[in-house]
């Protein structure tokens, strides 16, 4: 009835579905049950007084009806949950029937909502929303009453055009969840860069005490050590360059004695990270920058938490073999390596390497000509997945000792590669014929050879 779609790093369901049939049958149910409501089109409207929880669907064409569509509720007074998706709306009668007619409204969320440039003063009026997100809009500005939202606990501002940070944000003592980012992060011109690091610059985050996860922008608002004040942090993701920070940032970071999850994208070079007791409860690690695992000249070296579990490396540019180092973590069980994390040829996991290593994905390693995996290596693995390294010419030998494997994937390598894979006359098949599950894509298409079977959507 209930399908997981895909699993987070840890081993818990990150995503379920359902067939179109049953998600039907839990809305007619719900309907019936005063439970909530989902309309896809005026048609669909019918007005209840006691309705507590509200969406609405639409396809963004901008059509008149849909404009009007929200005024269809407003002898629905005990809307608690109100959300909206893909509409266009008319900005200011939209506001102002929302504020005036959801006066006990707890949770509000607008995904792709067109037209939508300013958050007005009328929104302080929600006093008991605990609940605000805006992302994927094209909102512009926020108002100074965003402040009065003293019950709010998550605001969620991702993928939108903000020229500035309300100074109110600081006022909202009980929020645990700010996420914040300008654009799209792989779709940023020199110019968004720029507005990114600017609106963000005078953000105060230190009043924020109670904040558990933090999404953001690189900017000034690291200075002062504000960052190192909030205790309670366990998820942060920071994008955009620390160079200009790299000293402080280490500082705070070192400070945050609950951090589970660290991620840094686009910060062009990876802070190190001081060696501190505080940082052992760092589980997850996401690393996109250019990374020394060298001794400096200061005698300072990388150091990665002893309990990290899942470890992603992109642009790093690491040139010496970095399993020399990676093998000896000793909870490590999932390790990607993305385009240009490593940059050299040879890559050796040892004996006794990598002893709870669940998961390993080679991605992108243009230079990698030669793999090698000694006996006891990886003795934990499950699944192995391979994309794009065009210059790796075969498979370890070392696979066919692997008994734990159960699954190996293969993409977008050269066609002699997949050619010594295939079932029972290529050279390399021996080293893989005992893996259950088999998927070998041919580059450039999706056609596969060899035992295919269908795979899991894991760990993404």
């Amino acid at each position: 009835m209930i399908q997981v779609a895909s699993w987070k790093f840890d081993g818990r369901v990150k995503s379920c579905r359902i067939h179109d049939l049953l998600r039907d049958l839990c809305i007619e149910e719900s309907k019936n049950d005063q439970f909530l409501r989902v309309y896809g089109s005026k048609d669909d409207f019918t007005k209840s007084l006691s309705i507590r929880r509200l969406i609405i669907h639409g396809n963004g064409d901008g059509s008149n009806g849909e404009k009007q569509s929200i005024s269809e509720f407003h002898g629905a007074p005990n809307v608690r949950s109100f959300m909206c998706f893909r509409k266009s709306l008319n900005e200011k009668q939209f506001w102002r029937f929302l504020c005036r007619g959801f006066k006990l409204l707890r949770v509000l969320e607008l995904v792709e909502v067109e037209n939508l440039r300013t958050l007005p003063k009328e929104i302080g009026e929600l006093i008991h929303l605990k609940y605000l997100g805006l992302c994927e809009t094209n909102l512009e500005r926020l108002s100074s009453s965003l402040g009065k939202l003293v019950n709010l606990q998550t605001l969620n501002l991702q993928r939108c055009h903000l020229e500035n940070m309300a100074d109110q944000i600081s006022n909202l003592h009980q929020l645990r969840r700010l996420y914040v980012l300008y654009t799209e992060p792989y779709d940023r011109t020199i110019l968004s860069k720029c507005l990114a690091v600017s609106y963000v610059s005078h953000l105060r985050i230190d009043n924020l005490r109670d904040l558990q996860s933090l999404v953001l922008d690189a900017g000034a608002w690291i200075y002062g050590d504000s960052l190192g004040k909030l205790s309670m942090l366990k998820k942060l993701r920071i994008r955009g360059s620390l160079i200009p920070y790299k000293e402080v940032i280490s500082d705070s970071i070192a400070k945050l004695s609950n951090l589970r999850s660290l991620e840094l994208w686009d910060c062009e070079e990876v802070p190190t990270l001081i060696h501190s007791s505080q940082s052992d409860c760092l589980k997850k690690l996401h690393l996109n920058g250019r990374l020394s695992l060298e001794r400096s000249t200061d005698n300072t070296e990388f150091w990665f938490p002893p309990n990290l579990r899942k470890l992603t490396l992109m642009n790093s540019h690491i040139e010496n073999d970095p399993m020399v180092i990676l093998e000896k973590l000793p909870n490590l069980e999932f390790l990607i390596m993305h385009y240009n994390s490593y940059v050299g040829k040879k890559m050796v996991c040892s004996q006794k390497g990598f002893p709870r290593l669940k998961l390993l994905k080679l991605c992108g390693l243009m230079r990698l000509e030669e793999w090698t995996v000694e006996e006891g290596a990886l003795d934990r693995l499950t699944h192995l997945r391979i994309y794009t390294c065009k210059r790796l010419e075969i498979l370890p030998d070392g696979l066919q000792q692997l008994t734990s494997l159960r699954e190996l994937e293969v993409y977008n390598l050269t066609q002699r590669f997949i050619g010594r894979l295939a079932e029972n006359v290529g050279e390399d098949w021996d080293k893989i014929k005992h893996i259950p599950s088999l998927s070998l894509k041919l580059p450039r298409t999706n056609r596969c050879i060899g035992t295919q079977k269908t795979m899991e959507s894991i760990l993404q």
